[in-house]
């Protein structure tokens, strides 16, 4: 039922929801795992998640929205989708998040390879086979996320959705980082070593990712409060009766910045119909560069 409600949503989710199900099963049959519950239930979301992917398509509102992109043809979108999953990928590693990747795959690596319990120590062929497999499994998902984009706008995916690949990645870089502390934990004379460098090393993570982090809180924080400004004096000009209103573009605009649609000069633009009906105007629009505020217009 979660897999059938999940898959009905947007069409980049719904194709990784049926890759990564299938992977899944996939990966049972390979490993050799014999769990019939685990079988079963993902079989069970497996063919809910179809269920819904043919509703999702075989719906008007999709042919509406087709007919208003030109598709591609399905060899040439799954290139791009390719394409663009890599450079997602390379963005994502060395400008979106760099040392949240790094702390995804060291954290969980160093964890393991000190850790009590059963878990298996893997050899070295084991655990480069298994951490590629991850890596690549992240690849194949996010391509799978980029598909639907190409195949029905010729376009990759909004960049609002762009947290479901992220999370993809940091899911496949943990996964390999797990996989390498298994790896660590045939070295059993080294452990009391490699405690120790777990502890310096997971401070300069600590320290490192801290110093990253901060250096987004002024422009986030400025822009939190311009758009909480411009919130408040929209919902105070519909209270007094506007129906048309002229505001201020946000200054920084972060959303505008990373490719998210905001409020526009252009009225009819759809965010701004989508924006002036949920605040209960007429008509809302951003002011160009050179052009003051107007007053709200009432009636």
């Amino acid at each position: 039922l979660l897999s059938a409600y999940a898959a009905g949503f947007t069409e980049p989710h719904t194709a990784v929801q049926l890759g990564g199900l299938a992977l899944a099963l996939l990966a049972l049959r390979a490993l050799h795992v014999r769990s019939r519950a685990a079988s079963v239930l993902l079989a069970a979301s497996l063919l809910a998640t179809i269920a819904a992917t043919i509703v999702l398509v075989a719906a008007p509102g999709t042919a509406v929205r087709a007919s208003l992109f030109t598709q591609q043809p399905l060899a040439t979108a799954a290139i791009n989708a390719v394409i663009h999953a890599a450079a997602f990928i390379a963005a994502s590693m060395l400008n979106f998040s760099p040392m949240g990747a790094l702390a995804a795959v060291i954290v969980p690596a160093l964890l393991l390879s000190v850790a009590g319990g059963q878990a298996p120590a893997l050899s070295q062929r084991a655990a480069l086979l298994g951490i590629t497999a991850c890596l690549l499994t992240g690849l194949v998902l996010i391509s799978g996320y980029m598909l639907p984009g190409f195949y029905a706008t010729s376009q990759p995916p909004p960049a609002r959705s762009y947290i479901i690949p992220q999370f993809i990645w940091m899911g496949a870089l943990v996964s390999a980082g797990m996989l390498a502390g298994l790896r660590l934990r045939r070295s059993r004379r080294h452990q009391p070593v490699l405690r120790r460098a777990g502890v310096l090393v997971g401070a300069i993570a600590a320290i490192a990712l801290s110093m990253h982090a901060i250096r987004f809180i002024g422009p986030l924080s400025q822009h939190a409060a311009a758009w909480d400004g411009r919130d408040a004096s929209i919902r105070a000009a519909v209270a007094s009766g506007a129906t048309d209103m002229v505001v201020p573009p946000l200054v920084p605009d972060l959303a505008a910045s990373i490719g998210l649609e905001t409020i526009g000069p252009d009225a009819e633009g759809w965010i701004n119909q989508c924006a002036a009906a949920w605040y209960g105007l007429r008509t809302l629009r951003a002011a160009t560069a050179d052009e003051p505020t107007a007053p709200a217009q009432l009636p």
